[in-house]
């Protein structure tokens, strides 16, 4: 009888000190049946400690008669101590995020872009399965401070217009070993810091009468390895401060009148092991030709003995000179 009474008695007191608790910290929807929910000032990290808050909460005592938490066999102390490694623990979580700048998850069998943080800068996911980049893909998986893209080797086919916005510190773009056969000319258009693009090794052809892209910064293209034939006069006509152009190792065979007479401040220009037969004044600008033209492997660079290589400086405007007279 006397057991059964310091039991009721007991129960009692627990019931007494339950109803004196602050209500300001308790979840009404999960409080009543999880301690862990009810104690932690910390809610968010209520999934990822509870394992761990289990083990350093639930103390194998019980008597101190100075805690409101003897119910759950909970000391005061370890209540404190608790919160203030959680709070620590969310410190170092935010340190880490705010320093880590590189994202790389290279050939991992991704077929969608993952989440991500708005403090990374670059990104690499190379060698992967990703098919294709939908409307604002990076921005709606938190890529907010982006200033490198690397897709090289995925299976891409398709780019959206839309990829590629809200992008505004983005400079540099790889996607090259992909199954591209074109893009919207305004991919890149809202990219004002866009500077460098690699499309090599896909399978991009030109259209006539049609810009293959529009950006106002672009500074360096690659196409080397794709399904270039042709050359038209507006295929580069949105791209005004092209420095670096390199189509090598493709079958190019034509290229129109003012092919690249938009380009005036184009530097570089790489033709290596391509079908070019000729080269005349009027593909360029008037008086603003490219300082080094590399014609390796190709038929023009034949004609020669020994055959061309890289024309350089003055050899350049000598070259497009001799177009008069053939």
């Amino acid at each position: 009888m006397g057991k059964h009474s310091k039991k009721h008695r007991r129960a009692r007191k627990v019931k007494k000190v339950l109803s004196a608790m602050p209500r300001e910290c308790e979840d009404s929807s999960s409080s009543s049946s999880n301690p862990i929910a009810y104690i932690n000032p910390l809610p968010w990290l209520q999934g990822l400690y509870q394992e761990d808050l289990r083990k350093k909460v639930i103390s194998k005592g019980g008597n101190s008669r100075h805690s409101r938490f003897n119910n759950f066999h909970i000391t005061t102390a370890e209540v404190l101590s608790t919160s203030a490694d959680a709070e620590l623990d969310q410190e170092a979580f935010a340190s880490t995020t705010q320093t880590t700048l590189h994202f790389v998850q290279m050939g991992k069998g991704l077929q969608e872009i993952p989440l991500g943080s708005h403090n990374l800068k670059t990104i690499n996911f190379g060698y992967n399965r990703i098919p294709s980049l939908g409307p604002y893909v990076f921005y709606y998986n938190g890529y907010l401070s982006l200033t490198k893209i690397e897709l090289c080797q995925n299976k891409i086919f398709n780019v959206s217009q839309k990829a590629f916005k809200e992008l505004a510190q983005l400079k540099m773009v790889d996607l090259s070993g992909n199954n591209l056969t074109s893009l919207e000319v305004s991919t890149f258009k809202s990219n004002t810091k866009m500077v460098k693009l690699d499309l090599s090794q896909n399978k991009i052809s030109f259209t006539p009468f049609k810009p293959f892209l529009n950006s106002a910064t672009l500074e360096t293209l690659l196409l080397s390895s794709n399904k270039v034939d042709q050359i038209y006069e507006a295929t580069f006509s949105k791209l005004p401060k092209l420095r670096n152009l390199m189509l090598n190792d493709n079958s190019i065979f034509f290229i129109e009148q003012n092919g690249f007479a938009h380009l005036k401040c184009l530097q570089y220009l790489s033709l290596a092991n391509t079908g070019v037969f000729r080269l005349g004044e009027t593909m360029f600008r008037n008086d603003s030709y490219p300082k080094i033209i590399d014609l390796s492997d190709t038929p023009l660079a034949n004609k020669f003995d020994p055959p061309l290589k890289k024309v350089k400086n003055n050899g350049v405007a000598n070259l497009l000179t001799l177009d008069r007279y053939f």
